[in-house]
């Protein structure tokens, strides 16, 4: 699934890019996380601490192959992992924090990688049908958003004083509140929204499978994901059919 998704290579010349440079060889690949990822997400297991124990349960000739410590074989520590990860978040959410872009151009590289992702595993004959269904659903996040108080001194009166302040813990996840989607339950995290191929009006099935994804804060315009998983659709296929969204 790793080579099917074809964004190894993608996310190695970002890499580049941001160390202006081919740099040294690293000692864990790209590679050889994702693949990690990939077979621990398998059993259900989603951090990059897990990804880690998968790849110290190969053998050292696995491990050499896939690029993790290539010329020793040796285990895979959490500190290599969270380097790399560190250094992939950087290279792919370089123009996240910039905010007067659209959104199209701010998530472009990322939304290249989460994509080719997503569809990976896929059957070849869902590029058979031109028309999707697309939804969404939230997710919770790890992190916590709540109102603390900090003790602390006034700066012009110089007296002691507690400060209400709000402290997130993921601050790349977003609040949505029930009153901006009446139908919706509050949530603080992220919205993963997925385009499905169906079937083409006058055909009697079609192989069902994701075509195009997005993972954004929680407060996203469902409206706005919708119509560039349109677009990418289109791209991908030279064509769109029919377009299947919920109210």
């Amino acid at each position: 699934m790793v080579e099917q998704a074809g964004i190894v290579d993608f996310v190695d010349e970002k890499l580049k890019e941001l160390r202006k440079g081919p740099g040294r060889q690293r000692s864990l690949s790209v590679h050889a996380l994702f693949v990690g990822a990939a077979l621990a997400a398998r059993q259900g297991r989603f951090f990059v601490a897990q990804a880690v124990d998968v790849l110290n349960g190969l053998d050292g000739r696995t491990r050499r192959r896939l690029g993790a410590n290539p010329t020793t074989g040796s285990p895979v520590t959490h500190r290599q992992a969270y380097y790399l990860l560190d250094q992939i978040a950087l290279a792919l959410g370089k123009d996240l924090p910039t905010t007067d872009i659209k959104d199209e151009d701010r998530y472009a590289v990322f939304d290249h990688v989460f994509s080719a992702i997503s569809r990976s595993g896929r059957h070849s004959d869902t590029a058979k049908s031109a028309s999707i269904a697309i939804d969404g659903t939230e997710i919770e996040t790890w992190g916590t958003r709540k109102n603390v108080y900090v003790h602390g001194t006034d700066d012009e009166d110089g007296e002691e004083k507690w400060t209400k302040m709000r402290r997130v813990t993921d601050p790349d996840a977003a609040y949505r509140g029930s009153r901006d989607h009446d139908y919706k339950d509050p949530v603080f995290g992220y919205e993963v929204s997925v385009a499905v191929s169906v079937r083409d009006v006058d055909v009697d099935d079609a192989v069902r499978g994701v075509v195009a994804a997005r993972f954004r804060p929680a407060n996203v315009n469902a409206r706005t994901v919708a119509l560039s998983l349109v677009e990418e659709v289109r791209n991908l296929h030279g064509t769109i059919g029919d377009v299947l969204v919920d109210r």
